[in-house]
């Protein structure tokens, strides 16, 4: 949709979504967390002087994840998406 973007990867084990900034990522990390599905705010994985370019990404793992419950997480994430976006 119009608030996320991101590259296929080519291998690995993790996908990296950046939010527009018309999203707040805290606020979708909660209402994920309430339908069970979380992931890494990506300044966790940035050296603490480039930690807010960091700010708006997710990281998700999806290599130990069956595809039906995959299907359902995209969904969740997506409708938490929906419901964070600045009006």
């Amino acid at each position: 949709g119009p608030w996320v973007t991101f590259a296929v990867p080519e291998g690995g084990f993790y996908l990296w979504l950046k939010l527009s900034d018309q999203v707040d990522w805290r606020e979708v990390r909660r209402r994920s967390a309430e339908g069970g599905v979380s992931f890494r705010p990506g300044e966790r994985f940035m050296i603490d002087s480039d930690a807010a370019s960091g700010a708006g990404y997710l990281r998700l793992a999806y290599s130990h994840v069956d595809d039906d419950e995959i299907r359902r997480g995209i969904a969740i994430l997506g409708e938490a998406i929906r419901e964070s976006v600045s009006k």
